[in-house]
Protein backbone atom coordinates (compact mmCIF):
# COMPACT_ATOMS: atom_id res chain seq x y z
CA UNK A 1 0.00 0.00 0.00
CA UNK A 2 2.87 2.54 1.17
CA UNK A 3 4.23 1.95 -2.65
CA UNK A 4 0.94 2.58 -3.94
CA UNK A 5 0.86 5.66 -2.79
CA UNK A 6 4.75 6.85 -3.33
CA UNK A 7 3.19 6.21 -7.03
CA UNK A 8 0.83 8.08 -6.65
CA UNK A 9 2.68 11.03 -4.97
CA UNK A 10 5.07 10.88 -8.00
CA UNK A 11 2.25 11.34 -10.69
CA UNK A 12 1.02 14.42 -8.21
CA UNK A 13 4.74 15.69 -8.35
CA UNK A 14 4.82 15.57 -12.29
CA UNK A 15 1.44 17.46 -12.67
CA UNK A 16 0.72 19.71 -10.24
CA UNK A 17 2.93 22.38 -8.57
CA UNK A 18 5.60 21.73 -11.41
CA UNK A 19 2.89 22.12 -14.31
CA UNK A 20 1.19 24.64 -12.37
CA UNK A 21 -2.26 23.22 -14.11
CA UNK A 22 -3.01 19.98 -12.33
CA UNK A 23 -5.13 22.21 -9.48
CA UNK A 24 -7.49 24.22 -11.00
CA UNK A 25 -11.47 23.48 -10.87
CA UNK A 26 -12.75 25.59 -14.32
CA UNK A 27 -12.09 24.25 -17.79
CA UNK A 28 -8.53 23.91 -18.89
CA UNK A 29 -9.15 21.83 -21.77
CA UNK A 30 -12.19 22.13 -24.33
CA UNK A 31 -13.19 20.53 -27.25
CA UNK A 32 -15.92 22.46 -29.78
CA UNK A 33 -17.71 20.24 -32.16
CA UNK A 34 -20.62 21.82 -34.01
CA UNK A 35 -21.18 24.57 -31.30
CA UNK A 36 -21.21 22.17 -28.26
CA UNK A 37 -18.15 22.76 -26.09
CA UNK A 38 -17.16 19.88 -24.00
CA UNK A 39 -15.10 20.97 -20.82
CA UNK A 40 -12.31 18.69 -19.56
CA UNK A 41 -12.62 19.64 -15.96
CA UNK A 42 -9.96 18.19 -13.64
CA UNK A 43 -10.65 17.53 -9.65
CA UNK A 44 -8.15 19.02 -7.47
CA UNK A 45 -4.66 17.27 -8.07
CA UNK A 46 -6.14 15.01 -10.76
CA UNK A 47 -3.02 14.03 -12.91
CA UNK A 48 -4.11 15.33 -16.62
CA UNK A 49 -6.02 13.42 -18.61
CA UNK A 50 -4.17 12.81 -21.31
CA UNK A 51 -6.07 9.39 -22.81
CA UNK A 52 -9.42 11.99 -22.83
CA UNK A 53 -8.09 15.27 -23.65
CA UNK A 54 -6.39 12.92 -26.98
CA UNK A 55 -10.37 11.77 -27.34
CA UNK A 56 -11.13 14.70 -27.37
CA UNK A 57 -9.13 16.34 -30.17
CA UNK A 58 -10.36 13.15 -32.66
CA UNK A 59 -13.89 14.13 -31.61
CA UNK A 60 -12.88 17.97 -32.82
CA UNK A 61 -10.90 17.12 -35.48
CA UNK A 62 -13.52 14.59 -37.32
CA UNK A 63 -16.58 16.39 -35.77
CA UNK A 64 -19.83 14.74 -34.48
CA UNK A 65 -21.00 12.73 -37.62
CA UNK A 66 -18.10 11.49 -38.93
CA UNK A 67 -16.20 10.21 -35.54
CA UNK A 68 -14.97 6.79 -35.80
CA UNK A 69 -15.47 3.92 -32.69
CA UNK A 70 -13.69 4.58 -29.48
CA UNK A 71 -11.06 1.85 -29.41
CA UNK A 72 -11.23 -0.03 -26.26
CA UNK A 73 -7.67 0.65 -25.52
CA UNK A 74 -8.37 4.44 -25.89
CA UNK A 75 -11.68 3.92 -23.28
CA UNK A 76 -9.50 1.96 -20.90
CA UNK A 77 -7.14 4.46 -20.99
CA UNK A 78 -9.27 7.28 -20.23
CA UNK A 79 -11.49 5.33 -17.80
CA UNK A 80 -8.84 4.03 -15.81
CA UNK A 81 -7.79 7.99 -15.19
CA UNK A 82 -11.13 9.19 -14.35
CA UNK A 83 -11.24 6.62 -11.15
CA UNK A 84 -7.83 7.57 -10.26
CA UNK A 85 -6.27 4.19 -10.69
CA UNK A 86 -2.76 5.29 -12.18
CA UNK A 87 -1.72 4.46 -8.96
CA UNK A 88 -2.16 0.98 -8.60
CA UNK A 89 -0.09 0.55 -12.38
CA UNK A 90 3.32 -0.37 -12.49
CA UNK A 91 5.71 2.32 -12.08
CA UNK A 92 7.06 1.54 -16.10
CA UNK A 93 3.06 1.38 -17.99
CA UNK A 94 4.94 3.72 -20.08
CA UNK A 95 7.42 2.02 -21.56
CA UNK A 96 4.50 -0.69 -22.16
CA UNK A 97 3.24 -1.97 -26.11
CA UNK A 98 -0.75 -0.66 -26.17
CA UNK A 99 -1.58 -4.31 -25.86
CA UNK A 100 0.26 -5.03 -22.38
CA UNK A 101 -0.91 -1.66 -21.24
CA UNK A 102 -3.91 -2.78 -22.06
CA UNK A 103 -4.01 -6.01 -20.12
CA UNK A 104 -2.83 -4.56 -17.32
CA UNK A 105 -5.46 -1.44 -17.61
CA UNK A 106 -8.48 -4.40 -17.52
CA UNK A 107 -6.92 -6.78 -14.83
CA UNK A 108 -6.96 -3.45 -12.37
CA UNK A 109 -10.67 -2.73 -13.77
CA UNK A 110 -11.54 -6.18 -12.60
CA UNK A 111 -10.28 -5.94 -8.98
CA UNK A 112 -13.08 -3.09 -9.08
CA UNK A 113 -15.55 -5.83 -10.70
CA UNK A 114 -15.42 -4.38 -14.41
CA UNK A 115 -14.42 -7.53 -16.35
CA UNK A 116 -16.57 -7.45 -19.01
CA UNK A 117 -13.20 -6.13 -21.08
CA UNK A 118 -10.59 -8.75 -19.59
CA UNK A 119 -9.01 -10.88 -22.47
CA UNK A 120 -10.70 -9.16 -24.89
CA UNK A 121 -8.59 -7.20 -27.88
CA UNK A 122 -7.22 -3.81 -27.49
CA UNK A 123 -7.94 -2.02 -30.97
CA UNK A 124 -11.71 -3.56 -31.33
CA UNK A 125 -14.50 -0.87 -31.00
CA UNK A 126 -16.09 -0.64 -27.62
CA UNK A 127 -19.61 -2.20 -27.56
CA UNK A 128 -22.59 -0.53 -26.38
CA UNK A 129 -22.98 -4.00 -24.67
CA UNK A 130 -19.86 -3.58 -22.82
CA UNK A 131 -20.30 0.13 -21.85
CA UNK A 132 -24.15 -0.76 -20.53
CA UNK A 133 -22.21 -3.07 -18.83
CA UNK A 134 -19.86 -0.77 -17.06
CA UNK A 135 -22.31 1.62 -16.49
CA UNK A 136 -25.34 -0.24 -15.16
CA UNK A 137 -24.10 -0.11 -11.27
CA UNK A 138 -23.60 3.52 -11.42
CA UNK A 139 -26.57 4.78 -9.79
CA UNK A 140 -26.62 8.93 -9.97
CA UNK A 141 -28.78 11.16 -8.12
CA UNK A 142 -29.39 14.69 -7.82
CA UNK A 143 -31.36 16.84 -6.11
CA UNK A 144 -33.27 20.71 -5.90
CA UNK A 145 -35.46 22.40 -3.55
CA UNK A 146 -38.77 23.25 -4.84
CA UNK A 147 -39.58 26.88 -5.15
CA UNK A 148 -43.48 26.70 -5.05
CA UNK A 149 -44.21 27.88 -8.04
CA UNK A 150 -46.46 25.96 -11.26
CA UNK A 151 -45.02 24.19 -13.74
CA UNK A 152 -41.59 23.67 -12.42
CA UNK A 153 -39.02 21.74 -14.63
CA UNK A 154 -35.95 19.77 -13.25
CA UNK A 155 -33.49 18.97 -15.93
CA UNK A 156 -31.53 15.97 -15.36
CA UNK A 157 -28.27 16.86 -17.35
CA UNK A 158 -27.88 13.40 -18.82
CA UNK A 159 -26.29 14.73 -21.46
CA UNK A 160 -28.20 12.56 -23.83
CA UNK A 161 -27.59 9.31 -22.39
CA UNK A 162 -30.28 6.97 -22.16
CA UNK A 163 -31.75 7.41 -18.87
CA UNK A 164 -33.36 4.23 -17.23
CA UNK A 165 -34.89 3.24 -13.63
CA UNK A 166 -35.54 6.58 -12.88
CA UNK A 167 -37.40 7.42 -9.34
CA UNK A 168 -38.50 10.82 -8.31
CA UNK A 169 -38.90 11.56 -4.54
CA UNK A 170 -40.35 14.58 -2.83
CA UNK A 171 -39.42 15.71 1.10
CA UNK A 172 -42.49 18.01 1.72
CA UNK A 173 -41.85 17.67 5.73
CA UNK A 174 -42.68 14.22 6.84
CA UNK A 175 -40.47 11.96 4.62
CA UNK A 176 -39.31 11.29 1.30
CA UNK A 177 -42.38 9.82 -0.97
CA UNK A 178 -42.06 8.14 -4.64
CA UNK A 179 -43.76 10.35 -6.98
CA UNK A 180 -45.30 9.02 -10.26
CA UNK A 181 -43.87 9.21 -13.77
CA UNK A 182 -46.68 9.92 -16.55
CA UNK A 183 -46.61 10.38 -19.89
CA UNK A 184 -48.70 13.67 -19.60
CA UNK A 185 -51.34 15.35 -16.64
CA UNK A 186 -54.79 14.76 -18.96
CA UNK A 187 -55.70 12.05 -16.23
CA UNK A 188 -53.73 14.06 -13.02
CA UNK A 189 -56.09 15.88 -10.42
CA UNK A 190 -54.72 18.94 -8.01
CA UNK A 191 -53.70 15.96 -5.58
CA UNK A 192 -51.97 13.79 -8.06
CA UNK A 193 -48.00 13.29 -7.09
CA UNK A 194 -47.10 13.61 -10.93
CA UNK A 195 -44.86 14.44 -12.55
CA UNK A 196 -43.86 14.46 -16.70
CA UNK A 197 -40.15 13.56 -18.20
CA UNK A 198 -39.76 14.92 -21.81
CA UNK A 199 -36.91 14.64 -24.01
CA UNK A 200 -35.21 17.09 -26.56
CA UNK A 201 -34.06 16.48 -29.72
CA UNK A 202 -30.28 15.49 -28.18
CA UNK A 203 -31.97 13.18 -25.81
CA UNK A 204 -31.35 15.26 -22.97
CA UNK A 205 -34.56 14.93 -20.69
CA UNK A 206 -36.12 17.31 -18.59
CA UNK A 207 -38.82 16.65 -15.71
CA UNK A 208 -42.04 18.57 -15.58
CA UNK A 209 -44.13 18.83 -12.36
CA UNK A 210 -48.00 20.07 -12.74
CA UNK A 211 -49.81 23.52 -11.66
CA UNK A 212 -52.13 22.50 -9.34
CA UNK A 213 -55.06 22.13 -11.48
CA UNK A 214 -53.34 19.20 -13.55
CA UNK A 215 -51.04 17.93 -11.35
CA UNK A 216 -49.92 18.56 -7.64
CA UNK A 217 -47.23 21.41 -7.21
CA UNK A 218 -44.25 20.47 -4.70
CA UNK A 219 -44.54 22.55 -2.01
CA UNK A 220 -42.23 25.53 -1.42
CA UNK A 221 -39.35 24.44 0.42
CA UNK A 222 -39.79 20.85 -0.48
CA UNK A 223 -36.85 18.05 -1.45
CA UNK A 224 -36.66 16.94 -4.72
CA UNK A 225 -34.04 14.17 -5.05
CA UNK A 226 -33.84 11.88 -8.70
CA UNK A 227 -31.92 8.53 -9.20
CA UNK A 228 -31.71 7.08 -12.48
CA UNK A 229 -29.14 4.73 -14.49
CA UNK A 230 -27.84 5.72 -17.93
CA UNK A 231 -27.17 3.76 -20.91
CA UNK A 232 -24.89 4.77 -23.82
CA UNK A 233 -26.65 7.23 -26.93
CA UNK A 234 -28.82 6.32 -28.96
CA UNK A 235 -27.56 3.30 -31.43
CA UNK A 236 -25.05 1.12 -31.26
CA UNK A 237 -21.80 2.89 -31.91
CA UNK A 238 -19.86 4.53 -29.30
CA UNK A 239 -17.18 6.93 -30.39
CA UNK A 240 -14.65 9.56 -28.66
CA UNK A 241 -17.33 11.97 -28.41
CA UNK A 242 -20.00 9.84 -26.66
CA UNK A 243 -17.09 8.96 -24.29
CA UNK A 244 -15.82 13.14 -23.75
CA UNK A 245 -19.06 14.07 -23.39
CA UNK A 246 -19.59 11.48 -20.68
CA UNK A 247 -16.44 12.30 -18.70
CA UNK A 248 -16.78 15.91 -19.24
CA UNK A 249 -20.28 15.55 -17.42
CA UNK A 250 -19.30 16.05 -13.47
CA UNK A 251 -22.34 15.01 -12.21
CA UNK A 252 -21.73 11.65 -14.04
CA UNK A 253 -18.39 11.44 -14.16
CA UNK A 254 -18.46 12.00 -10.01
CA UNK A 255 -21.23 9.30 -9.92
CA UNK A 256 -19.09 7.05 -11.96
CA UNK A 257 -15.81 7.26 -9.66
CA UNK A 258 -18.05 6.87 -6.54
CA UNK A 259 -18.85 3.68 -7.20
CA UNK A 260 -16.22 2.06 -8.54
CA UNK A 261 -13.18 4.25 -6.17
CA UNK A 262 -14.29 6.53 -4.21
CA UNK A 263 -12.55 8.46 -2.06
CA UNK A 264 -11.24 6.99 1.54
CA UNK A 265 -11.13 9.24 4.47
CA UNK A 266 -7.30 9.43 5.86
CA UNK A 267 -5.94 8.25 8.61
CA UNK A 268 -3.28 9.48 10.74
CA UNK A 269 -1.18 6.92 9.74
CA UNK A 270 -1.63 6.97 6.00
CA UNK A 271 -0.74 10.70 6.57
CA UNK A 272 2.31 10.50 8.50
CA UNK A 273 3.68 7.67 5.97
CA UNK A 274 2.40 9.71 3.15
CA UNK A 275 4.64 13.13 4.43
CA UNK A 276 7.74 11.78 5.63
CA UNK A 277 7.94 10.09 2.01
CA UNK A 278 7.17 13.33 0.49
CA UNK A 279 9.79 15.09 2.34
CA UNK A 280 12.30 12.77 2.11
CA UNK A 281 12.41 11.93 5.66
CA UNK A 282 12.23 7.86 4.78
CA UNK A 283 16.17 7.33 5.41
CA UNK A 284 16.21 8.74 8.67
CA UNK A 285 14.60 5.63 9.72
CA UNK A 286 15.75 2.32 10.75
CA UNK A 287 15.87 0.07 7.47
CA UNK A 288 13.67 -2.94 8.20
CA UNK A 289 10.68 -0.89 8.55
CA UNK A 290 8.47 -3.40 6.71
CA UNK A 291 8.92 -5.98 9.50
CA UNK A 292 7.03 -3.65 12.21
CA UNK A 293 3.34 -3.97 12.96
CA UNK A 294 1.55 -0.56 11.89
CA UNK A 295 1.66 0.81 15.42
CA UNK A 296 5.47 0.02 15.91
CA UNK A 297 5.84 1.88 12.39
CA UNK A 298 3.38 4.76 13.61
CA UNK A 299 5.16 5.41 16.84
CA UNK A 300 8.61 5.68 14.98
CA UNK A 301 7.58 7.64 12.59
CA UNK A 302 5.81 9.98 15.03
CA UNK A 303 9.24 10.50 17.20
CA UNK A 304 10.91 11.42 13.86
CA UNK A 305 8.19 14.42 13.30
CA UNK A 306 8.21 15.26 16.93
CA UNK A 307 12.07 15.57 16.91
CA UNK A 308 11.38 18.28 14.06
CA UNK A 309 8.81 20.45 15.49
CA UNK A 310 5.54 18.22 14.59
CA UNK A 311 4.84 17.48 17.89
CA UNK A 312 0.73 17.12 16.72
CA UNK A 313 0.57 13.05 16.68
CA UNK A 314 2.41 11.93 19.42
CA UNK A 315 0.72 9.54 21.34
CA UNK A 316 -2.31 9.34 18.80
CA UNK A 317 -4.30 6.30 17.70
CA UNK A 318 -2.60 5.55 13.86
CA UNK A 319 -6.20 4.45 12.43
CA UNK A 320 -7.92 7.41 13.88
CA UNK A 321 -8.74 9.99 10.92
CA UNK A 322 -6.77 13.07 10.00
CA UNK A 323 -8.55 16.07 11.71
CA UNK A 324 -8.33 19.56 10.55
CA UNK A 325 -6.52 21.21 13.30
CA UNK A 326 -3.84 18.24 12.62
CA UNK A 327 -3.92 18.89 8.65
CA UNK A 328 -3.29 22.85 9.54
CA UNK A 329 -1.08 22.37 12.07
CA UNK A 330 1.38 20.93 9.56
CA UNK A 331 0.90 23.34 6.67
CA UNK A 332 1.09 26.23 8.36
CA UNK A 333 5.08 25.94 7.97
CA UNK A 334 4.51 25.21 4.48
CA UNK A 335 3.42 28.64 2.80
CA UNK A 336 2.91 28.83 -1.17
CA UNK A 337 3.95 31.00 -3.83
CA UNK A 338 2.00 31.14 -6.34
CA UNK A 339 2.38 33.29 -10.03
CA UNK A 340 -1.17 33.89 -11.20
CA UNK A 341 0.43 34.78 -14.68
CA UNK A 342 1.31 38.18 -16.42
CA UNK A 343 -0.84 40.88 -16.83
CA UNK A 344 -2.21 41.56 -20.27
CA UNK A 345 -3.07 45.02 -19.74
CA UNK A 346 -6.98 45.30 -19.72
CA UNK A 347 -9.52 46.10 -17.19
CA UNK A 348 -11.32 43.63 -14.92
CA UNK A 349 -8.60 40.75 -14.89
CA UNK A 350 -9.53 37.63 -13.42
CA UNK A 351 -7.23 35.00 -11.89
CA UNK A 352 -7.68 31.78 -10.33
CA UNK A 353 -6.30 30.04 -7.24
CA UNK A 354 -4.68 26.75 -7.24
CA UNK A 355 -5.97 26.11 -4.11
CA UNK A 356 -7.46 22.91 -4.11
CA UNK A 357 -10.62 23.28 -2.33
CA UNK A 358 -8.30 23.81 0.56
CA UNK A 359 -9.09 26.63 2.87
CA UNK A 360 -6.80 29.66 2.77
CA UNK A 361 -5.29 32.57 4.71
CA UNK A 362 -2.37 34.89 5.25
CA UNK A 363 -2.90 35.65 1.86
CA UNK A 364 -0.78 38.48 0.05
CA UNK A 365 -0.66 39.84 -3.35
CA UNK A 366 2.47 41.08 -4.96
CA UNK A 367 2.68 42.94 -8.90
CA UNK A 368 5.92 43.63 -10.13
CA UNK A 369 5.35 46.78 -12.81
CA UNK A 370 9.28 46.97 -13.77
CA UNK A 371 10.62 48.32 -10.14
CA UNK A 372 10.29 45.11 -8.27
CA UNK A 373 7.09 43.75 -6.58
CA UNK A 374 5.30 45.88 -4.67
CA UNK A 375 2.25 44.52 -2.29
CA UNK A 376 -1.35 44.94 -3.70
CA UNK A 377 -4.25 46.10 -0.90
CA UNK A 378 -7.09 43.75 -0.78
CA UNK A 379 -10.50 45.35 -0.36
CA UNK A 380 -13.97 43.82 -0.14
CA UNK A 381 -14.83 45.71 -2.77
CA UNK A 382 -13.72 48.29 -5.62
CA UNK A 383 -16.17 50.92 -4.81
CA UNK A 384 -13.97 53.52 -2.82
CA UNK A 385 -10.92 52.85 -5.18
CA UNK A 386 -9.75 55.49 -7.61
CA UNK A 387 -8.01 54.57 -11.02
CA UNK A 388 -4.47 54.58 -8.76
CA UNK A 389 -5.28 52.51 -6.06
CA UNK A 390 -3.19 49.51 -6.17
CA UNK A 391 -6.16 47.17 -4.56
CA UNK A 392 -7.55 44.21 -5.82
CA UNK A 393 -10.42 41.33 -4.49
CA UNK A 394 -10.55 37.84 -3.88
CA UNK A 395 -13.73 36.02 -3.89
CA UNK A 396 -14.58 31.86 -3.13
CA UNK A 397 -17.10 29.86 -4.78
CA UNK A 398 -19.26 27.05 -3.90
CA UNK A 399 -16.13 24.35 -3.98
CA UNK A 400 -13.84 27.19 -2.26
CA UNK A 401 -11.95 28.15 -4.78
CA UNK A 402 -10.32 31.33 -4.96
CA UNK A 403 -10.43 34.07 -7.73
CA UNK A 404 -8.38 37.69 -7.90
CA UNK A 405 -10.16 40.45 -9.40
CA UNK A 406 -7.94 43.38 -10.31
CA UNK A 407 -9.62 46.62 -11.31
CA UNK A 408 -10.80 48.60 -14.37
CA UNK A 409 -8.70 51.98 -14.00
CA UNK A 410 -12.22 53.62 -13.42
CA UNK A 411 -12.16 51.68 -9.92
CA UNK A 412 -8.78 50.33 -8.71
CA UNK A 413 -5.64 50.09 -11.41
CA UNK A 414 -5.28 48.02 -13.59
CA UNK A 415 -1.76 46.47 -13.45
CA UNK A 416 0.68 47.46 -16.54
CA UNK A 417 0.82 44.80 -19.59
CA UNK A 418 3.46 41.99 -18.96
CA UNK A 419 3.55 42.60 -15.50
CA UNK A 420 4.10 39.64 -13.28
CA UNK A 421 1.34 38.94 -10.56
CA UNK A 422 2.32 36.09 -7.59
CA UNK A 423 0.30 35.37 -4.23
CA UNK A 424 1.73 34.23 -1.13
CA UNK A 425 -1.11 32.18 1.06
CA UNK A 426 -1.27 29.78 3.61
CA UNK A 427 -3.26 26.63 3.37
CA UNK A 428 -5.99 25.24 5.92
CA UNK A 429 -7.84 22.30 5.05
CA UNK A 430 -10.45 21.39 2.40
CA UNK A 431 -13.95 22.36 3.33
CA UNK A 432 -15.13 18.59 3.45
CA UNK A 433 -13.90 15.55 4.81
CA UNK A 434 -10.14 15.20 4.44
CA UNK A 435 -9.16 12.04 1.87
CA UNK A 436 -6.73 10.71 0.24
CA UNK A 437 -7.56 12.91 -2.92
CA UNK A 438 -7.09 15.75 -1.31
CA UNK A 439 -3.90 15.32 0.45
CA UNK A 440 -1.94 14.43 -2.52
CA UNK A 441 -2.60 17.95 -3.64
CA UNK A 442 -0.79 19.72 -0.95
CA UNK A 443 2.23 17.60 0.31
CA UNK A 444 4.83 18.92 -2.46
CA UNK A 445 7.51 20.75 -1.14
CA UNK A 446 6.81 24.76 -1.64
CA UNK A 447 8.52 26.69 -3.97
CA UNK A 448 8.84 30.26 -1.78
CA UNK A 449 11.11 33.48 -3.05
CA UNK A 450 11.44 35.88 -1.04
CA UNK A 451 8.70 34.90 1.48
CA UNK A 452 9.26 36.12 5.13
CA UNK A 453 6.21 34.11 6.89
CA UNK A 454 5.23 36.11 10.41
CA UNK A 455 6.49 33.65 13.39
CA UNK A 456 4.59 30.79 14.29
CA UNK A 457 2.55 31.49 17.72
CA UNK A 458 3.64 29.19 20.10
CA UNK A 459 0.86 26.43 20.47
CA UNK A 460 -0.71 25.85 16.97
CA UNK A 461 -4.39 27.75 16.78
CA UNK A 462 -6.48 26.86 14.23
CA UNK A 463 -5.98 30.13 11.47
CA UNK A 464 -8.26 32.87 11.77
CA UNK A 465 -6.35 35.90 10.28
CA UNK A 466 -8.22 38.50 12.45
CA UNK A 467 -11.74 36.71 11.45
CA UNK A 468 -14.07 34.60 14.28
CA UNK A 469 -14.25 31.34 12.12
CA UNK A 470 -11.05 29.60 11.72
CA UNK A 471 -10.55 28.85 7.89
CA UNK A 472 -13.43 30.63 6.39
CA UNK A 473 -11.70 33.68 5.80
CA UNK A 474 -8.72 34.73 3.98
Amino acid sequence: MKRLILIAIVFCLLFSRFTGQAFAAVCKEGCEIEGITFCLHRKPCEPINEALIKAAKICRERGLESSRPITRLLFVDIFTRVLRLEKEFPEDIGEKSDEERYAIETQVLAKRDIAVLLDTRAKDPLTKEELTEVLKKVIIEDSIVSNGNKNQTFELRNSGFEVYDMNLFVDEGSGERLWNRRQNFSESNPSSADYVVKLDSCNNATLYFGDGIKGKIPKAGSKIRTSFRILGKEGELITPCDIVELFSNQKLARAIKNTYNPSRPLTKANFVDLYIRTMGLSGMLPRETSRLSEEELYKLQTDLLYRRGITVFANTNPKAFLTKEELGNVLYNMPVEELLGLSNGKPDQVFELNNSGFEIYDFHLFVDEGAGYEEWARKVSFQESSPMDKDYLIKIDADNYAKVFLGDNTKGKTPVLNSPIKVHYRLYAPSALITEDDILCVLVPPRVEAYEPPPPPPDFPPPHDGYEDPGTHI
